[in-house]
């Protein structure tokens, strides 16, 4: 079974951008492409995916987004609705050998937990006998993302700046044919211009700083259950380790999803839950910072619509909240979109 998957990434609260919703699009789905996935062996020569993404997304988050200008750090942030567009959502070109079981591919792959963010890589794959499929992969950091300079800046217009992440990850699929899955990823961050916390002190802005390292691993299986469903559960856990400790914390995650197998097309559903326990007294609330968040997402991928060979249609709904003991941090995500992509 070829999994292919597109990803939509919003912009939220707690400094790192979060997955909203996946689609989960089955190429194939027969029993004889299931085994050839779990073998892990690939057509040689050149292949990939083009797909493009659109869509609106509603969001109250104001440590990242909302509106420049916010009169006070207290109560519930303000709703703002944003139209995206990704041109070359989870795109991809792959070369694989004349062995079949080795490949190199260019552009941004399915997963990305492990920075929390969507990223152009350029990775290895081998897959081993009797072992599994390994994943060497290199992020250079090509995309950038904005955030707000001094989010916590009342009164006055706040300025965007960039974020971007440089990281290796190292991939380990269906471990000795148990199905079962491990992920290591390791992730340098860094604000081109980090002022969070200046209006207030030397000090709040150092506790503050959103520089520093991210370090992610994560355990998953896929277990069909039946001829049209399989569930995929994971767990995970991150470590921020950034020079502001007050922005420093340990985030646990878990996630299951279910996929069903439609006559031309399928449906996925996958929930959430994460806790994330940060590490030192927030200077400007005086209080140490304290996260729970759930999220539910939902997409329904049509095939070969018009009888077009390779081409899938995709309509995705999620929902994303975050409740935090310091109500700065609390917000939510609801988004919708559609979108195309193509295999090649």
């Amino acid at each position: 079974m070829v999994l292919r998957a597109i990803f939509v990434f919003i912009m939220t609260g707690d400094g790192v951008i979060k997955v909203i919703w996946v689609a989960v699009v089955l190429s194939v789905l027969s029993a004889q492409s299931y085994a050839n996935e779990q073998k892990g062996k690939w057509e040689p020569g050149v292949s990939g995916t083009i797909a493009m993404l659109a869509g609106g997304a509603q969001s109250n988050s104001r440590l990242d987004s909302g509106p420049k200008n916010i009169d006070s750090l207290s109560g519930i942030g303000e709703d703002k609705m944003e139209a995206f567009f990704f041109p070359l959502a989870a795109s991809h070109v792959d070369y694989t050998f004349a062995n079949g079981n080795s490949r190199v591919q260019f552009g941004m792959q399915e997963a990305d937990i492990a920075l929390g963010r969507p990223h152009i890589e350029l990775g290895y794959h081998q897959y081993v006998d009797n072992l599994g499929t390994f994943k060497f992969s290199y992020l250079p950091g090509i995309l950038s993302a904005t955030t707000w300079k001094d989010p916590y800046l009342v009164g006055e217009d706040r300025s965007e700046t960039d974020r971007n992440i440089q990281g290796v990850r190292f991939q380990y699929s269906d471990i000795l044919s148990s199905r079962f899955g491990l992920e290591m990823a390791y992730g340098d961050q860094k604000i081109d211009d980090e002022l969070s916390g200046i209006s207030f002190s030397p000090t709040a802005q150092q506790a503050l700083d959103r520089n520093g390292d991210l370090y992610f691993i994560e355990l998953s299986h896929l277990d069909p259950i039946s001829k049209t469903w399989l569930v995929r559960s994971s767990v995970n856990y991150m470590r921020k380790d950034l020079s502001g400790k007050a922005m420093s914390s340990n985030k646990y995650t878990g996630q299951v999803a279910f996929l069903k197998r439609l006559a031309k097309g399928t449906f996925t559903v996958s929930a959430t839950y994460h806790y994330e326990d940060f590490e030192n007294v927030n200077p400007i609330f005086q209080d140490t910072r304290s996260d729970n968040g759930v999220g539910i997402m939902s997409t329904y991928v049509y095939k070969a619509p018009f009888n077009l060979k390779n081409v899938g249609l995709v309509a995705l709904l999620g929902y994303h909240q975050d409740f935090s003991n310091i109500d700065f941090y609390d917000n939510y995500n609801v988004s919708v979109g559609t979108g195309v992509s193509y295999d090649f």
